[in-house]
Order: C-alpha cells, then structure tokens, then sequence
C-alpha cells in the first residue's frame, strides 16, 4: 500500500463486500474498521456477548430433554488488529482442527468490489469448517468436545423464538452449529438436496436442517440511516445476536408391509405361477388431511414371509390404513384385508397380512413400472414378477 488514502479505498472495498455478505445466510457481519485513528477504540482484548435465536412455529416442543436444540461456537479464524486503524481482520488459529482453513482466501475475496464472490467465499468457507468440525468430532479424541455451546429455550409463547446465549466469546469468526443436544455428530450431520452439509435437530413431529452460520465478533453499531458497515458505524459493539433460519419440514418415519402366504399356488412349469400381492397405502395427519398415498406389491413364488418397506416416506404421527387390494387369481385373504398403525419417529410400524391358496388353478403375473430420468428423458423400467420380457408394443 502507498499512504493512508490507498488503505482506505483497500478498507472500504473490503467493508463493502462484507455489508453484502450480512445480508446473507451465513450473518456474516462486518468485521473490519475503515477510519484511521490515532487511538483506536477497537479492544480485542475484550470478550463479547452473543445471543442466538431460532424462529419456531412451536418453540416449546423443540426445548424438551429429548428434543432440545444446541448450538455450538467454534472460533475458525483469530481478529487480527489492523495496524493503525481502528479494524481487524481474520487471521489463521494455530493448531486444532481449522489451522488449514484458507482464510487468506475468505480476506482477499473481502476484500474485492464483487459482494457476490464475497458471500460465495463465505459460504465455502463455512461449509468448509464444518466439515472439520464434523471430522473432529467423529475422531476417537475430539478436540473440540469443550467448545462452547448453550441450549436453546423458549422465550415465550406459540411463534416466540428459541434462545440460546453466550456470554464471553473472545474476538474472532466464529462458525455457529446448531443440532439435536442429545444426537452425535454422525446423527445429526446431513446433506441438504442442494448437496451442502447441514445438521438436524428433531421435535416430536418436526426436523430442523440448520446451514452453518459465521459470525464476527465484536461487531460495530450502525449509524443512523446509514447500512451497516464500520466506514459508517458507531461504536464497537460487544454484545451481538443473530438468527438462525432452519427449514422446518415434517419429520418423517417408516411402515413395514409384512405378508404370510402359507401354500402356494404352482401348475410345475415356473411360467406365471408368480403370486403377487398389492396393497394400497393411505396416510392422514391428526387434522385428517391426506398425507400419503400409494400403492405397494409385494411377489412370491414360494410359500413363506416377506415384507415390503417404506422407508422414512410418511410423517411421523401420521395414521396409516393398508388395504390388500389384489390378492391374485388363487388365493384369498386369511383374516383381515386391512390394517392401521400409526408411524413413530424411532421405530418402524408394521402391518401384516395373511394369505392362502384357494385351489382355483388360475395362474398369473405382475409388472412393477419405474420410472427414470436419463439424457434421453425418462425411461421406463418395467420389472416383470415370472421374468418375461418386456412388451413390444
């Protein structure tokens, strides 16, 4: 750099792009001065305060002792007093699990005039201490076992939100994981459909996915009318909160479809003495609004048991009613044609069936049709019960 003006314009590009990555995901607030001053106000020396909230449609289930939430603080880069300017900047940790983080990549993308790459940058950088985290955690001795962390409560009533607070965090970037309190890393570490790793925390009915969050401490308070960068903040602010937006969906679990054939049907050639079985699958929520519906068969071509699962498909709480619909040519259901259960998170329902041959002599087969999307669209797959051919027509 060459003179004071030079290392302003470098502060500013940096404090821009950072303003932009706050208006991100990640909460990546600005962390850096831009004024020179003689006597800088910044004290990294002090600890800071910060409060974390999620907001929930039901706060209170996701407090419990078995569905609680906690959030977990790791410092992933050091604040760094920037020589003769009220301002830090990010500077590696020595040791432990996020010594290889390139922060040197995350301030030079803060550094350009591209708030997009900024945010990018961040993203990555997040997605990337998790990962080390994560790592660290699943290791025999983690090191990062006495991080701090604090549980969510309720601060309220229905819509308030989840709190959690911190009270003394030295100055740093830190990555802000939240998950189930009582899961491991292995269970509440997840992959969201958009491919990035995120980690879940469940309520009775409910499964939140939590990106990871980077948060800068301290932070600088906003002057008035102006957006929130340290070129126009106030004073440094050491006690700081930020929201964590989780995706909130139905928590999900599963059925199992257990059917009993005692004798079966055979005319000695093989060719179509597959029996198969279907069954319609039907799933309403307590209000009674339908929440899945579909059909399953289940094949045989021998006597015995066998089952069909569906696996993590119906909303936990749900009631399920299983008809046998088709039950082949020769043979007749043995008891029940239908069954009820109700689907829990950690255990799989299970309805069952029975069957018999009723020495009609009929023979016949099924087709199970899936479907595939591939470059020339989607395929059809047909999967025939006697191991005939596909059909020409």
């Amino acid at each position: 750099m060459k003179g004071n003006a030079s290392a302003a314009t470098w502060k500013g590009r940096w404090l821009a792009c950072l303003a932009a990555a706050a208006a991100s995901a990640l909460c990546l607030l600005a962390a850096a001065g831009l004024a020179s001053a003689a006597q800088p106000s910044l004290d990294l020396s002090k600890d800071s305060s910060l409060k974390v909230t999620a907001a929930l449609e039901d706060p209170q289930s996701f407090t419990g002792s078995d569905a609680g939430i906690q959030v977990d603080a790791y410092l992933v880069a050091r604040a760094e007093q920037v020589q003769g300017y009220d301002a830090y900047a990010y500077a590696p940790v020595e040791g432990g699990p996020f010594a290889n983080l390139d922060v040197a990549a995350l301030n030079k993308a803060m550094e350009s005039k591209d708030s997009a790459a900024a945010t990018q940058a961040s993203q990555a950088f997040a997605q990337a201490a998790l990962t080390a985290a994560l790592a660290d955690l699943r290791s025999p001795e983690p090191t990062l076992a006495s991080a701090p962390h604090a549980d969510m409560i309720a601060a309220g009533g229905e819509g308030a939100a989840c709190e959690a607070d911190f009270l003394q965090l030295p100055s740093g970037l830190y990555l802000l994981v939240a998950h189930g309190a009582n899961l491991s890393a292995d269970d509440y570490a997840t992959t969201l459909p958009d491919g990035k790793t995120a980690t879940v925390a469940y309520s009775a009915l409910r499964e939140c996915a939590f990106e990871p969050v980077l948060m800068s401490l301290p932070t600088r308070e906003a002057a008035a009318g102006q957006a929130l960068t340290t070129a126009s903040g106030a004073d440094w602010r050491y006690s700081a909160h930020t929201m964590l937006k989780p995706q909130v969906s139905p928590r999900m679990g599963s059925l199992e479809i257990v059917k009993a054939l005692d004798r079966f049907e055979t005319d000695g050639t093989g060719v179509d003495s597959a029996a198969t079985f279907v069954f319609s699958v039907q799933a309403v929520d307590v209000s009674g609004k339908k929440v899945y519906d579909d059909v399953v068969s289940i094949t045989f071509n021998q006597p015995g048991r066998k089952s069909a699962l569906i696996e993590n498909k119906i909303p936990v709480g749900a009631t399920v009613t299983v008809r046998e619909v088709y039950s082949g040519a020769s043979y007749q259901v043995a008891g029940a044609s239908e069954g009820t259960a109700v689907i829990a998170a950690d255990e799989v329902a299970q309805v069952s069936f029975a069957n018999t041959n009723d020495n009609t002599k009929v023979h016949g087969g099924s087709v199970t049709n899936s479907f595939a999307y591939g470059k020339g669209g989607w395929e059809l797959s047909p999967a025939y019960s006697h191991g005939a051919p596909a059909s020409e027509d």
